[in-house]
């Protein structure tokens, strides 16, 4: 599985509305993977986050390898959005995921 993980270290309940990858995009740019089926163990989206709590949103690698489209590894970070517009995101390290991309050896 791949794990997108949203832990609320403030003082205040946060909305999220959206979760996704950022991923390297042909030309080499960055474009974004938008996650839209409900989380298969965890409550849906939108949800409000509360102090001190995680949400997660789990999903299989080959899902996340469909969006790529680069010879560079496919994810750059994940995210997820707040409904205030906020984006918090994090970046990946390289990992399987990139091996998985590249196909057998």
């Amino acid at each position: 599985m791949f794990i997108v993980t949203a832990y609320n270290k403030g003082r205040v309940p946060v909305a999220l509305t959206g979760v996704g990858v950022d991923i390297h995009d042909r030309g080499q740019r960055k474009s974004s993977a938008f996650f839209t089926a409900p989380p298969p163990f965890a409550p849906p989206l939108p949800f409000v986050l509360t102090p001190g709590r995680a949400w997660q949103y789990h999903i299989e690698p080959e899902e996340v390898l469909s969006f790529h489209r680069s010879d560079r590894g496919p994810v750059l970070g994940p995210f997820v959005n707040d409904e205030g517009g906020h984006r918090w995101s994090s970046r990946s390290k390289r990992s399987w995921l990139d091996d998985w991309a590249r196909g057998p050896v």
